[in-house]
């Protein structure tokens, strides 16, 4: 995803939808964590995940309905200080469905359905602020020497032949 955001420069933000709430994070935030989280040991990893608000971790994804089969994927937790709050969420509906898998287990889903997004004013800046542009690098100018030194030594046209 960050190379789509980087090659077509449309900027993303991850949003997460709860039953009353709904918070958003910019995915730049996420990758300068994750790079920044890489290069550390296992110290400076416990700091920036404090200091942060944003934990990175392997989580276990079990599939009951497949025998115990299941995978484990990296994933980040944005607690709600590292994250923007988007909005409340009224009027969702909370039910609760079971079912019997392939292998005779029961599999439970809890089920959310209904419910308005109330949209923070805020927010709207928060998006407007993604798609700011980032200012290009900037180089540093070199002037050119007034007068070329022949004669052999450092940094000159002699020394490089």
């Amino acid at each position: 995803m960050t190379a789509w955001q980087t090659d077509f420069g449309i900027p993303i933000a991850v949003v997460h939808f709860f039953d009353q709430e709904a918070f958003a994070v910019s995915l730049t935030k996420v990758a300068e964590f994750r790079r920044a989280y890489d290069a550390l040991s296992d110290a400076g990893r416990r700091r920036l995940q404090v200091t942060s608000g944003i934990f990175a971790k392997v989580q276990d994804y079990d599939r009951v309905d497949m025998q115990g089969a299941g995978e484990q994927k990296p994933v980040f937790i944005i607690t709600p200080a590292a994250a923007e709050k988007i909005g409340d969420i009224k009027g969702v509906t909370v039910t609760s469905q079971v079912d019997v898998s392939g292998s005779k287990k029961y599999v439970s889903h809890v089920l959310f359905t209904g419910g308005d997004l109330e949209l923070r004013p805020d927010f709207v800046e928060f998006l407007a602020g993604l798609a700011k542009p980032v200012p290009a690098p900037t180089k540093a100018r070199v002037p050119a020497p007034s007068k070329l030194r022949e004669e052999p030594g450092y940094g000159t046209t002699a020394q490089l032949l």
